[in-house]
């Protein structure tokens, strides 16, 4: 075992922290692991950070309770045959290694100017182990062992509650586990990051039987041990009671087994991580994910990312302050990619995604509405927040996009620019009169939906019972319509008496993707294969699943791209950094292959690349509805509104 650093050698800040980390790899502990050896004392992420520093001093306490956590382990390790004495010797010996690095650290921190260095203390739990090893631990080794046992019995007796309170306490706090890396939230939910391994159903019982897949896939890529396998993290918002959450990982989890099916190296690990039903748990996602960034998971990539509101955005800016690689799967508002445009905070480095942002979605609108001259005129109905109240960007980003696009705007300008907003949390009511309102002398041809699709199927009631209900009308909206095949709005939308028609553009849709007229129809066709061995074929329906299996796909493909070969059957691991390098280098003929197509991505922006070989395309609800003609006045009795 090699010899641990000497701090008292050390001059410099840099040299301590070099020691530092020294210490931390000769111990081969984790920050996870460390945290657990603090008895909670300190976080994983305070660890990860501290230790990490260059060239600025740890915190005193940081330092403190790394160094118990790594001579304790390095003890552990080589006295394994020791003597209870021996033992009993080392331990004191831990609190002294403390005081050393302790002293160094006061030392460095005051500079050689400040004059005579005062000797530093232990922290109150550091000085009662130090009693403990002299005044309890000694004495208790030179009793007989008989003396021993009555007086380990009658100790455990009079314990045995108060240990049993505590452990159950942790193991509630930790969603039923031991796991650090997951934490009950005070809402009940469980957020943080796992492997699935220990535990399949921290998440629910309704992802059950899709971490137990992954958990089995897992097994198997990471027995391979540390150094051979990387991980890639899932992250998303796994409590939310929507059912495309399960689409999601049911289409990452064929990523990673395909990943590992042929003989590429390193081998893939996938872990999922909750940020909560409503997104407001990221930084516990993001502290769990930071803990994973060393050996053994070396997590090298994280896809998903939730959708495009205020939390998602914050958990990605700190993830990409920590260099990490980040692929978004159905993140679609304008600016949520490298640029950071979405909030005016600067760049997001490393953020990509698969998805169409609502741009593109809206262009391949235009293109199917120059084909319906009937349209002519439309209104504006937009909410700028989610039902929780939180910044809804992909609402927000969707109503700029409908007053600016090029093609759309005019279609707005003459409808008057008739806007109306609403709160999702308000009810029923106010899209009640939103409705109304449209009855005047004429009503718009259509309405361009700025909102999400939860208070869609209520939007369509409303719009059929409104006094003009006989007139048809188009509801135009964003890719979120497509969570409408999973529900029931029959009604709504096949009434011959109130002619409704919706017109999206889908992140991905199973029936384009299987057509003919698709030259990458065999990706997909493979992908479903591989898809169906395990999951029912609807689950395809509302894309998430095949946006999900291209976010993974590619952090996969780049990670392997960055590992350098070398022509050594081990190659060296890559860094965060060449991960990152890959993500801008799917240009020309570097392109993914995924189930949605052979796609690149604009190395300035992050954004998918569509071109005119396989161009996204509306779909429109229900697809065999005929267009809707030409408004006519309303009598004018109605033309006085509601």
């Amino acid at each position: 075992m090699p010899h641990m650093p000497d701090p008292s050698q050390f001059t410099t800040a840099a040299e301590f922290q070099q020691g530092l980390r020294a210490l931390v790899a000769q111990a081969g502990l984790t920050p996870r692991q460390i945290a657990m050896l603090s008895d909670g004392h300190i976080a994983p992420t305070t660890v990860w950070t501290n230790h990490r520093r260059d060239n600025e001093l740890a915190t005193r306490h940081a330092v403190e309770h790394i160094v118990r956590a790594c001579v304790t382990a390095r003890i552990r390790a080589g006295a394994a045959d020791a003597d209870a004495d021996a033992e009993a010797e080392a331990g004191a010996g831990v609190e002294e290694t403390v005081l050393v690095w302790l002293r160094a650290h006061d030392r460095l921190r005051r500079g050689p100017a400040a004059g005579p260095v005062e000797e530093p203390a232990l922290t109150v739990r550091g000085r009662l182990r130090a009693w403990w090893r002299t005044a309890i631990a000694r004495p208790w080794h030179a009793l007989p062992r008989r003396t021993q046992w009555l007086a380990a019995i009658t100790a455990v007796l009079l314990v045995a509650g108060g240990v049993t309170g505590r452990a159950a306490a942790s193991y509630d706090s930790h969603c039923g586990t031991f796991d650090s890396a997951l934490v009950r939230a005070p809402d009940g939910q469980c957020a943080g990051a796992t492997d699935a391994r220990d535990h399949t159903n921290v998440f629910g019982s309704r992802l059950q039987p899709i971490m137990e897949l992954l958990a089995a896939e897992n097994a198997k890529a990471m027995d391979a041990g540390p150094g051979r396998y990387v991980t890639v993290a899932f992250m998303g918002l796994l409590t939310s009671p929507d059912p495309r959450i399960v689409h999601q990982l049911e289409g990452a989890y064929p990523a990673q087994v395909e990943a590992n099916a042929v003989d590429e190296y390193p081998r893939i690990g996938l872990v999922v991580a909750n940020q909560g039903a409503e997104g407001t748990h990221w930084k516990e996602a993001v502290t769990a994910l930071l803990t994973m960034l060393d050996e053994p998971d070396r997590l090298l990539a994280v896809a998903g990312l939730g959708v495009s509101r205020h939390e998602s955005v914050q958990a990605a800016r700190e993830l990409a302050r920590h260099d990490i690689p980040l692929i978004g799967d159905i993140i679609t508002a304008n600016g949520f990619n490298t640029t950071g445009a979405i909030d005016g905070k600067g760049p997001i480095p490393g953020l990509v995604r698969v998805s169409p942002n609502t741009t593109s979605q809206l262009n391949a609108i235009s293109k199917w509405l120059r084909a319906q001259p009937a349209l002519k005129t439309a209104v504006l109905v937009r909410a700028s927040v989610t039902h929780t109240g939180s910044d809804g960007h992909y609402t927000t980003s969707l109503a700029q996009a409908f007053e600016t696009n090029p093609a759309l705007g005019g279609y707005w300008r003459a409808g008057q620019r008739l806007t109306f907003a609403f709160d999702p949390r308000a009810g029923s009511a106010t899209l009640k009169t939103i409705t109304d309102i449209m009855c005047g002398e004429v009503v718009p041809h259509m309405v361009f939906y700025a909102a999400r699709q939860d208070s869609l199927p209520t939007f369509l009631t409303m719009l059929r019972q409104r006094p003009c209900h006989t007139t048809p009308i188009t509801v135009v909206t964003g890719s979120d319509a497509a969570a409408l095949r999973g529900k029931d709005v029959t009604a709504q939308l096949n009434d011959p008496d109130a002619p409704i028609q919706i017109v999206y553009a889908p992140l991905a849709d199973p029936g384009q993707l299987d057509s003919p007229a698709n030259p990458h129809r065999s990706l997909y066709q493979a992908f479903r294969s591989a898809f169906t061995r395990s999951f029912p074929a609807k689950d395809l329906d509302t894309g998430w699943a095949i946006t999900a299996h291209d976010a993974v796909t590619t952090a996969i493909t780049a990670i392997r791209r960055a590992t350098e070969r070398g022509g050594t059957p081990d190659p060296a691991l890559p860094k965060l950094f060449a991960v990152r390098d890959q993500l801008k280098l799917f240009i020309s003929s570097n392109a993914i292959c995924g189930a949605s197509g052979i796609f690149r991505i604009d190395p300035d922006t992050g954004d998918r690349i569509y071109d005119n070989t396989h161009p996204l395309t509306a779909i429109r609800l229900p697809e065999a509805t005929p267009a809707p003609q030409q408004p006519t006045p309303l009598p004018s009795k109605a033309s006085k509104g509601p």
